[in-house]
């Protein structure tokens, strides 16, 4: 089932051809006898280069593109123009969603009909993050520029309430209980807005980029991620800093991912060079790391994993927390200190979405598959199919029976995971 026009995939290129005469500072003459098979010998000799340069792009454009041989989508939203980069499900309502991308303007629409409830032109760049607040009342999405625009969501429609534009953002977060949006930025800079006031509060800037962040589960404070390394919880009621770790205490560099404990205290950070940090947020200063080496760099003193995506495991009887690298998922046992398994995704990760309370992983490729892992088992069990190129974002609906993909192919796609976990002979529960 597909609503809105497919785009067409543009196969043209364009060859960009250096200047071949650079620097001559001597003359030499040339027999005019000699030139006519002069041009075409160079002219045979370009084609070729032309030709060994497709075909060199050609293979890797292969490689990291995929036509699915089946399609196990339900439904497929092909409004957009551009590579999806972003989904947010209604927190009330899950037959509505809101997408943005490339083509810089967001859709909220329905996932039953296909209809496009509301559509933005106000945007003048790619559309970076759109999300629905805590309770469905808001909506918000932001592009790289940092245009930021909120509606309202009303029985007749989106209202537009509040806007403002910064400078190059990073990320943007809900609050978990009110209606604060949580931003950072290229500079450090990290704000908090009221919504629909505008009232703002500028957390204590940093030397570097705001990587990433998040509300802690009580709402009461934040953690903040830059790319140095560096990271600053926040008491959010007075702004100051109640806790803080430094790259050079913990050997931390870049990091790039992140995740919040049910505890309230937990965190964990996943940084560019393999290395997997669960610290505590309260108390006595804790630091724990993990390596998340993949099996091909084991013994190598050049390991270049970087660690994508950290997950803890909510509501399972058990400590668990999923990071993902470059090719494979690692899982630990937090409390013993031990890893359990390790899983590997031959074809790239990009995304993936664990729902609360099952074992079941759902990981976004970089050739538009999902492969479908069971942390229990320990074992890749499925993968799904439709997409033909990177998936750029997922999400799953609370009661975990469907399954939201975005990606490089400029659609969104719906699996029905749990029809098909029962089709594949394997259960989500």
């Amino acid at each position: 089932m597909t609503y809105g026009d497919r785009p067409v995939e543009s196969n043209s290129r364009s060859l960009v051809m250096e200047d071949e005469f650079e620097g001559l500072e001597e003359y030499e003459i040339i027999d005019t006898d000699d030139l006519e098979v002069e041009i075409e010998m160079s002219s045979t000799s370009e084609e070729e280069e032309e030709l060994n340069e497709y075909e060199s792009d050609t293979e890797f454009e292969r490689k990291m593109s995929c036509i699915p041989t089946t399609d196990h989508a339900s439904l497929i939203f092909s409004k957009h123009t551009g590579s999806v980069y972003c989904i947010g499900l209604h927190p009330q309502d899950e037959n509505i969603v809101i997408t943005g991308g490339q083509d810089e303007k967001p859709y909220i629409w329905n996932t039953q009909t296909g209809e496009v409830l509301m559509e933005s032109d106000k945007f003048s760049d790619s559309v970076l993050n759109v999300a629905f607040n805590h309770d469905g009342k808001y909506v918000a999405a932001i592009d790289m520029g940092g245009k930021i625009q909120v509606w309202k969501t009303l029985p007749t429609g989106f209202n537009e309430v509040w806007d403002t534009k910064i400078d190059d953002v990073q990320w943007m977060r809900w609050h978990p209980q009110a209606n604060v949006l949580l931003v950072g930025e290229s500079s450090g800079s990290v704000y908090m807005w009221k919504i629909p006031s505008g009232e703002c509060k500028v957390l204590p800037g940093h030397r570097d980029l705001a990587d990433v962040g998040a509300f802690m589960p009580d709402g009461k404070r934040a953690v903040i991620c830059y790319i140095d390394g560096s990271i600053r919880v926040f008491n959010l009621a007075n702004g100051n800093v109640c806790m803080k770790y430094d790259s050079p205490d913990i050997q931390l560099e870049t990091v790039i991912s992140l995740d919040v404990h049910p505890d309230n205290n937990l965190i964990a950070v996943g940084t560019i060079s393999s290395r997997l940090y669960l610290l505590k947020t309260q108390g006595v200063k804790s630091a724990q790391q993990f390596m998340c080496v993949e099996e091909h760099e084991k013994g190598s003193e050049a390991v270049t994993t970087s660690v994508e995506y950290v997950v803890f495991s909510r509501k399972l009887p058990y400590n668990v927390i999923v990071a993902a690298t470059d090719n494979a998922l690692h899982v630990y046992d937090y409390v013993k200190s031990e890893e359990r398994g390790y899983i590997p995704i031959e074809e790239g990760v990009t995304r993936l979405v664990w729902p609360e309370g099952k074992h079941i992983v759902y990981v976004g490729t970089k050739v538009g598959k999902i492969a479908v892992c069971d942390i229990r088992a320990l074992k890749r069990i499925g993968t799904l199919e439709g997409h033909s190129k990177s998936i750029l974002d997922l999400a799953i609906t609370k009661d975990a029976k469907t399954l939201f993909t975005t990606s490089d192919d400029h659609t969104v796609r719906l699996f029905p995971v749990d029809e098909l976990m029962s089709q594949f002979g394997n259960s989500t529960e």
